[in-house]
């Protein structure tokens, strides 16, 4: 069955492809010389195989002479994988291939390239090491081992090796084997101007991310046979040797086989996978976009994969026929073995193609690892007219599938699951949007999971202190369902459950302000799942009543012990929650809280200066609101650079911004340099010269809020020494007051959402960008350089004390709002939300009655800035 749109033939098709993947078109545009490639007669046409020998002759082909040599046969290979999944996709695109030929394909060639790594990066250490008497291989796990692979999967792989010995007296086969991991991960998670070959994912190996990166086969077997989980099991049914020794791949397959279809297993097993799924759609997906998930989702691919593992762990060891490793197989067999019946069997199998295409045209436009529908119209359409479908006939289709899966879904696990008691009721849930899923969300805070098999009367004490306290706190949340479904998420990973509530229990403010991290923000909620000792280590610190300044966190990012650049990010994540913590318990005004994390943000920019160590000095301005110490919540750093090393800036600017496991610094914006492009570090007899001879009005008017923030501070006088006359003979000069105003008359016409101009407080009329363009229009006609906006009020009330008492209120309350929309997901944002029960959450924490009210302060606030603006400001012709 297939849901793709029909053309004549592939060509037909490109056209069509090439304008829906920009992806693709992007790599065409890249090499030019693909296109009459891929449209010649042997590729496009569908009919002409291709697999591992035609690809490694066009591999030598691509390498060259370089086929011997690591880093030009991965880039060969790089080059080789972009140009099949042009390919691939257009078949796909044009419905001359299947669903199912296209997962086949794209784990082919995931197989072909792990291969080719294995081969080519073994050789050094060969020659260096010499061989180990045993062998490798790499299991492919998940979708790559069912060879069911989409464009942008992840492919899950464990390392295998026979067994333990010794190369020489100092190095062990573990030790080679580690070493030869490394060098496949490297070369496969290597982005170049290529791409990457696949992201390589190791969490399914024993032990997880604790585990050993390569392990023996008797290691292996002992770990299933001692700790093996159910989920486990579930990742094993599809194993399979994707590289390497295919005798080892069987070694491992018998005892994959015995763990995965065991003789005898109780029935209990199909609640735990329930347990596993509900975990997911909490913690991973998250109950408001269970609708927009294609893999996680209501009525997704996985919970058709999990139907079929259920039913596979259940019955494999009876029935061998039925241990297949990938889905549709998998479903056959179930009519087949009487298993499933016929009618459910077609739902399931129709659904599973439905949801693997829509999968692969969302991760078609550009190469990301996306399962989610969007919410955009505009978008969910070009989808469906790839498809051959119209917008409602589209949506029809995905109501009917999301129905129809968890129909069978909650009829196979509702067929054991056991019913107990649970703790639903021992909180109100009439003020829960859904009380239903509230009283689930209750029932899985219970202390009595396989972890507390035995729990003692002070624990069940302590349990119901901690839900009366827990109702207390809820009424309190401006959305107590999704703080309910955090606050599970947190306990999940927290581990003591006992000790938590106790913990809890005896401390209700701890409990309200857990709730409050976890109604405000997203972000901060994500960042204390993936750290849960930092709320304590933030509420217990004794700093939360202390003003930080840059010094204080300059002098303490000094004494951080370790890799730099990793424990200066967790530093980081750590000073966020506190600053966070601060925030929302009111410990200051917002003023004091944006300087605050202004200050963390140059303490750490200077870190990174100390840390790449210059080699000639360099310092660092910072301009906009970083510039005026007025961040807000996921702000950029806009800055320039001054100096001579140009090396330094790279690496001063890498240091702030590449993602490490434990997150970024900052994001650093330097689009401010002379011309927006070119180096990041220039020297300042070229900022000199661009100032005096070349700068537009709108530099001249950043250049108000410019401030020396790091680096070397003779320098940084020397820069403003410089610049500063220019500065104020080109306002002395020229009244800037207009330009100023025709610069704010176009951000407000063509940068906010035409629908919704009334959404857009920062850009829109009356927004805060009044009051900041007014502010400085007012400071360069008195000649005045001040970075800071309330300063500048300051200044601004000596000639209108009305307007600047006005403007002082009116721009807290837009900054307020603000900081209130960006702390959800710690990044930009600038207007009100859309929906309308959003605006209200966002009226209920601004401290209004209803929406309504909010509303009208709302409008009142921007007329009132917009009146003041106009004084101020001339009118601009148009």
């Amino acid at each position: 069955m297939s849901y793709a749109k029909p053309y004549p033939k592939p060509a037909d098709a490109y056209a069509d492809f090439i304008a829906y993947a920009s992806q693709a078109r992007t790599k065409i545009d890249a090499h030019p010389e693909w296109r009459e490639w891929l449209l010649s007669p042997e590729i496009i046409d569908p009919r002409q195989l291709r697999g591992p020998g035609k690809w490694k002759q066009d591999w030598l082909t691509l390498a060259g002479d370089g086929a011997s040599s690591f880093d030009a046969a991965v880039r060969a290979l790089r080059q080789l994988k972009q140009r099949e999944y042009l390919r691939i996709g257009l078949h796909d695109f044009s419905g001359f291939i299947s669903v199912e030929e296209t997962m086949r394909q794209v784990s082919d060639l995931a197989d072909f390239c792990l291969q080719v790594v294995l081969d080519v990066a073994q050789q050094p250490l060969i020659e260096r090491w010499g061989k180990p008497d045993t062998e490798f291989t790499v299991l492919g796990m998940g979708k790559l081992g069912g060879q069911e692979l989409n464009y942008s999967s992840d492919i899950d792989v464990i390392f295998l090796f026979g067994a333990e010995g010794q190369l020489s007296r100092q190095f062990t086969y573990s030790e080679y084997f580690v070493r030869l991991a490394q060098k496949i991960i490297g070369a496969f998670s290597t982005q170049t101007g290529d791409g990457n070959l696949f992201r390589i994912d190791l969490r399914l190996r024993p032990e997880g991310d604790s585990g050993a990166l390569a392990s023996s086969l008797e290691a292996c077997e002992n770990y299933y046979a001692a700790y093996g989980e159910t989920w486990e099991r579930m990742a094993l049914l599809k194993a399979r040797p994707s590289a390497g020794d295919k005798g080892l791949g069987y070694e491992f397959e018998q005892m994959r086989t015995a763990f995965c279809y065991p003789r005898s297993l109780s029935l209990e097993i199909i609640e735990e996978i329930a347990v596993i799924k509900e975990r997911i759609e909490r913690e991973v997906v998250g109950v408001e976009n269970l609708d927009l998930h294609v893999k996680l989702g209501t009525g997704g691919i996985r919970e058709i994969e999990f139907i079929v593992q259920a039913l596979q762990i259940l019955n494999g060891a009876r029935l061998p026929y039925f241990q297949h490793r990938s889905t549709l197989p998998a479903l056959s067999a179930a009519v087949t073995l009487d298993i499933l019946p016929a009618s459910k069997v077609k739902v399931l199998k129709e659904a599973y193609l439905w949801w693997r295409t829509v999968e692969h045209r969302l991760q078609m436009v550009a190469d990301l690892q996306t399962h989610s529908l969007p919410r955009d119209l505009a978008r969910r359409t070009q989808i469906a007219e790839t498809l051959g479908l119209g917008l409602p006939e589209f949506e029809e289709l995905i109501t009917h599938h999301r129905r129809n899966v968890r129909e069978i879904f909650d009829e196979v696990f509702s067929e054991h699951k056991t019913v107990v008691a649970g703790s639903g009721e021992m909180i109100a849930t009439d003020f829960f949007t859904d009380p239903d899923h509230a009283r689930k969300d209750m029932d899985a805070l219970e202390p009595s999971g396989k972890s507390e098999r035995h729990v003692s009367p002070r624990t069940r004490r302590s349990f119901q202190r901690f839900c009366n306290e827990l109702e207390n706190s809820l009424r309190r949340c401006v959305d107590p369902d999704l703080s309910l479904t955090r606050l599970v998420r947190f306990v999940d990973v927290y581990g003591a459950h006992s000790l938590l509530y106790e913990s809890l229990a005896n401390n209700p403010k701890a409990l309200e302000l857990l709730l409050k991290i976890f109604d405000r923000s997203q972000f901060y909620t994500e960042l204390l799942l993936a750290r849960p000792e930092l709320f304590e280590e933030a509420a217990r610190s004794g700093t939360l009543d202390f003003r930080k300044k840059s010094e204080e966190y300059i002098r303490e990012l000094g004494n951080l012990k370790g890799d730099p650049a990793l424990e200066s990010r967790r530093y980081r994540r750590a000073e966020l929650l506190r600053i966070f913590l601060r925030d929302i318990l009111a410990l200051d005004e917002l003023h004091i809280i944006q300087r605050e994390y202004s200050a963390l943000a140059r303490a750490c920019l200077d870190y990174a200066v100390k840390q790449v160590k210059p080699s000639s000095p360099v310092v660092i301005i910072g301009m906009g609101k970083f510039g005026g110490a007025e961040l807000s919540y996921g702000s950029d750093l806009d800055c320039l650079m001054i100096g001579d090393d140009e090396n330094a800036g790279r690496e001063i600017s890498k240091f702030m911004a590449e993602i490490l496991p434990t997150g970024i610094l900052f994001p650093v914006d330097f689009r401010l340099r002379p011309n927006g492009e070119g180096p990041i570090c220039v020297p300042l007899e070229a900022y000199r010269d661009y100032y005096q001879n070349k700068a537009h009005s709108w530099e001249i008017q950043a250049f108000t809020r410019a401030r020396v923030v790091a680096g070397d501070k003779a320098l940084g006088e020397a820069f403003m020494d410089a610049i500063d006359p220019i500065w104020q003979e080109k306002v002395r000069q020229t009244d800037l007051t207009m330009d100023v105003a025709k610069m704010r008359y176009r951000i407000e016409t063509e940068r906010v959402d035409a629908a919704h101009k009334e959404l857009e407080f920062k850009t829109g009329v009356g927004g805060m960008i009044d009051v900041e363009f007014g502010l400085q229009a007012y400071l360069m006609k008195r000649r005045l350089r001040e970075p800071r906006t309330w300063s500048a009020l300051s200044w601004l009330s000596e000639d209108m004390p009305e307007l600047a008492e006005s403007w002082r209120a009116d721009y807290l309350f837009l900054r307020k709002i603000e900081s209130i929309l960006r702390c959800d997901q710690n990044s930009g944002v600038s207007k009100l939300p859309k929906d309308e029960k959003e605006f209200t959450k966002l009226s209920q924490r601004m401290g209004f009655v209803d929406a309504a009210a909010f509303r009208e302060f709302y409008d009142q606030t921007r007329a009132r800035i917009r009146a003041g603006y106009e004084t101020l400001m001339p009118p601009v012709p148009h």
